[in-house]
């Protein structure tokens, strides 16, 4: 019964530990909205001072040309590619979309609005929708988001499921292995604060074609600001996780005060 009750404290914390982890990736990462809300305007002026030079180079022209698209792509301009860039991304890592592409139809076509002349070779590269990213961590990344997705329902269902054996187990116990669940939990969110720190890096492996490689350091530094505040939000859970456990374990201290003072009153 003891070894049963401490796999399920085991679960519990790990199930627990999940479920916030799941949701919390859920309501500040994956969903278009709450990630563009979090990218400061300056992330969008930063790529538009990069974008003509980048776009430029992989289309192999001129430097004329790459003079002529800067007056045309301005943070508005990037804030329109980044909307339809982080929506297919996202729809893409949830399993409902293809993979993503980056179109630059709209750079072309506030030039022709202007009456600007485009060469052939710039115009056929930018009516051409451009891969985002490498295919590899595109891929690896929409298994990480689909297990994060059934974990968001299953894991909530597990703990439950677990703090009722728990409950039936262990008896006289059950709050110091609710308590051990805690620190479990403790354990794995704190894991997962260290594993965040890598997501800005991201940015170098998904943006790893030639025009959109030159776009990684504005978008890195944008995501390094969206990790902390997904931090914030963990480090918060392991605060609550830590203080749950300190108050079960005193809870349980005086429990077994009271329970061996009563035994003894009537024995």
């Amino acid at each position: 019964m003891k070894v049963l009750a401490r796999l399920s404290a085991g679960i519990l914390g790990l199930a627990l530990a999940l479920a916030v982890i799941s949701w919390t990736a859920d309501s500040d990462l994956l969903q278009p909205a709450s990630l563009l809300n979090q990218i400061p305007p300056s992330t969008y002026t930063q790529v538009a001072a990069v974008l003509p030079g980048a776009i430029s180079r992989a289309a192999a022209v001129s430097t004329d040309q790459q003079a002529l698209l800067s007056q045309f792509i301005d943070a508005g301009l990037v804030q329109h590619l980044a909307n339809t860039v982080v929506t297919g991304e996202l729809d893409y890592l949830h399993g409902q979309g293809a993979v993503p592409m980056l179109d630059l139809s709209p750079v072309a076509a506030k030039a022709s609005m202007n009456g600007a002349e485009l060469s052939p070779q710039l115009q056929t590269f930018l009516d051409k929708p451009q891969p985002l990213g490498a295919a590899g961590p595109n891929q690896d990344m929409r298994g990480v988001v689909t297990w994060l997705d059934r974990s968001r329902w299953l894991a909530p269902l597990v703990a439950v499921i677990m703090a009722v054996l728990i409950w039936f187990l262990a008896k006289h116990h059950r709050l110091r292995y609710l308590a051990d669940s805690m620190l479990v939990a403790l354990v794995a969110v704190g894991a997962a604060i260290l594993l965040s720190l890598s997501l800005p890096s991201l940015a170098d492996s998904l943006l790893a074609t030639s025009t959109a490689a030159k776009l990684a350091p504005p978008i890195k530094s944008a995501a390094a600001g969206i990790t902390a505040r997904y931090n914030h939000t963990l480090i918060i859970a392991a605060a609550i996780f830590a203080l749950a456990a300190l108050g079960l374990y005193i809870a349980q201290y005086f429990y077994g005060r009271f329970e061996r003072h009563h035994h003894r009153s009537h024995s």
